[in-house]
């Protein structure tokens, strides 16, 4: 199996490119089956040349009277090539079902990421005669939330979970459980209990232990080598968890960069360089996760005159005050206070700085703090960080990115576990870049950015100077 990375700058037209040259190996050779894998809904349609049904909540494609899928073929889709959606239209009702039948059938097919990422290995019809082509870097890992810690530490106790001999990947030991359960040998003790999917995820190894009792479900790398050939789109790519994956499960691949380089663009950037308005983020971990997350609204001393005279309410008000004020802790003041300043901070950059309209900006935040630092004038502005492959900020000009991003702590141990070492520096940027180029950037177009964490501020500077070329 080969693997190629397309590792081309956000705007250049990867997905264009992709469907060109698909196109091409199809005329070379009409045995050539792909499938094709795309983060939402919006953009099979965009791939397969279809169109959604109007209103329809699933995006299923629209047919004609006689029950066929329309397409409109272009240059800038695969419509002639009559890719098909996965449905549910089968007796398990299950899209994954459906995904089966076309691998069996040996049909075109485009996708979602999330179908994808959780295809079994019995669905995998066909595959080593399937080019497979992911538009967008998967996200292979993840924290498997349905069993708490202190149950996963008692599993690890009782040897019913343990370790593999790469010290993280996890086995469940279903001997031991039917033991403990007083069940025959020929009998499954774990099918149709609560530790069913999680013993057929150890089974696919596909389960890892990181800080001695958090579970982390990672995507099978058993899948992609089924493959004959993968291609996968992206920019910056030794800054994402995928290329991590890929390392990890000694998975070679070869990056191919084409396109314009940060140092091409620079001219076209205005980074904010104030030294009142970046303070909030001077510091090295100043505006980090941890420096802003809070677990609850922040509550103000209450004033007698917001109670109209009733003093009964207002003793009420100040007793649950000093209640907040005794179980608050100091980390969590500070990050309200942070928050705080960081939402006075985007007013006067996009308002009275910039003059930014409505319709013509956008901004981050950790996502529970979006209303709180937003506000009632720009939380409709609010943008995830790691977002991908959306397009719908591509006409703005204005863009704040108000976070400190690090590598998340259990991708950092599954490398620290592993003989490469990973840029934590270019992982960081890479949200940033990819966050930037929401905008009208990505057509070329010159954009303003403020930046207030001082580490995040000189990494993008560093991009823009050629530093990562």
């Amino acid at each position: 199996m080969l693997i190629t990375v397309k590792d081309c700058i956000c705007g250049h037209g990867k997905t264009l490119g992709m469907v060109k040259q698909i196109k091409e190996m199809y005329k070379k050779n009409a045995n050539e089956v792909f499938l094709y894998i795309t983060p939402y809904l919006e953009q099979c349609h965009d791939v397969a040349g279809t169109e959604p049904i109007d209103g329809d909540e699933y995006k299923r494609p629209k047919r004609d009277k006689h029950n066929a899928v329309i397409y409109n073929p272009s240059d800038k889709n695969l419509g002639c090539m009559y890719f098909k959606h996965p449905n549910n239209n089968n007796s398990l009702g299950a899209k994954q079902e459906g995904l089966k039948t076309l691998m069996s059938n040996k049909d075109h097919i485009v996708s979602t990421h999330n179908l994808f990422l959780n295809m079994k290995l019995d669905t995998l019809q066909n595959a080593d005669q399937y080019t497979l082509i992911i538009d967008e870097c998967l996200d292979v890992f993840d924290k498997y939330a349905l069993l708490p810690e202190k149950e996963v530490k008692k599993l690890l106790k009782l040897n019913i979970l343990h370790l593999q001999e790469d010290g993280i990947s996890l086995s469940f030991n279903r001997k031991k459980f039917g033991d403990m359960c007083n069940l025959s040998d020929g009998e499954d003790a774990v099918a149709d209990t609560r530790y069913e999917e999680l013993a057929v995820l150890c089974d696919n190894n596909q389960i890892l232990l990181v800080n001695g009792s958090v579970l982390l479900w990672e995507f099978s790398a058993e899948i992609l080598k089924k493959f004959k050939k993968v291609f996968i789109l992206s920019y910056l790519f030794e800054g994402r968890e995928m290329s991590v994956y890929l390392k990890k499960h000694k998975l070679e691949y070869e990056i191919v960069k084409e396109g314009k380089k940060g140092s091409d663009i620079a001219h076209l950037v205005e980074v904010l360089d104030d030294s009142k308005l970046n303070s909030i983020g001077s510091g090295y971990f100043d505006l980090s996760i941890s420096r802003t997350r809070t677990n609850r609204p922040k509550r103000y001393e209450p004033n007698i005159n917001d109670f109209k005279g009733d003093e009964v309410k207002y003793k009420a008000s100040v007793k649950r005050y000093e209640s907040y004020l005794n179980s608050v802790n100091i980390s969590e003041l500070q990050a309200h206070e942070v928050n705080d300043t960081l939402r006075k901070n985007l007013h006067s950059v996009f308002t009275t700085r910039w003059k930014a309209k409505a319709n013509d900006r956008y901004f981050t935040c950790l996502s529970e703090n979006k209303s709180l630092v937003g506000g009632k004038n720009y939380h409709n502005n609010w943008l995830g960080y790691s977002t991908k492959a959306v397009n719908s900020f591509s006409d703005t000009h204005h863009v704040a990115f108000l976070m400190n991003v690090f590598i998340q702590p259990y991708i950092k141990q599954v490398c620290d576990g592993t003989d490469f070492v990973v840029d934590e520096d270019l992982v960081s940027l890479s949200h940033l870049v990819q966050f930037v180029f929401r905008s009208a950037l990505r057509k070329g177009e010159a954009i303003k950015v403020y930046i207030p964490s001082s580490r995040m501020r000189e990494l993008f500077k560093d991009y823009l100077r050629g530093v990562y070329e």
